[in-house]
């Protein structure tokens, strides 16, 4: 799941996620959900477990691989 904080409209993200061909599901936030996810800088991931349990935080950029690699350790 994704959440943008862009205060553009809904449609220039949508746009944007076509473009990247971003194909998960993506939710139009703003300052409240930076605030309640204590968001300091964009992008910020959250890596949960199967338990709902977040085990990992990335703030910045990330590599594909290492994503992949940190999903799949959980996945086993």
């Amino acid at each position: 799941v994704g959440i943008s904080l862009d205060e553009g409209p809904v449609n220039v993200v949508e746009s944007f996620a076509k473009d990247l061909g971003i194909n998960y599901t993506l939710y139009h936030g703003g300052g409240d959900v930076s605030r309640k996810y204590k968001i300091r800088a964009i992008p910020t991931t959250y890596i949960y477990d199967t338990e709902g349990k977040k085990v990992k935080t990335h703030i910045g950029f990330v590599a594909q691989e290492e994503f992949d690699q940190q999903i799949a350790s959980l996945l086993k």
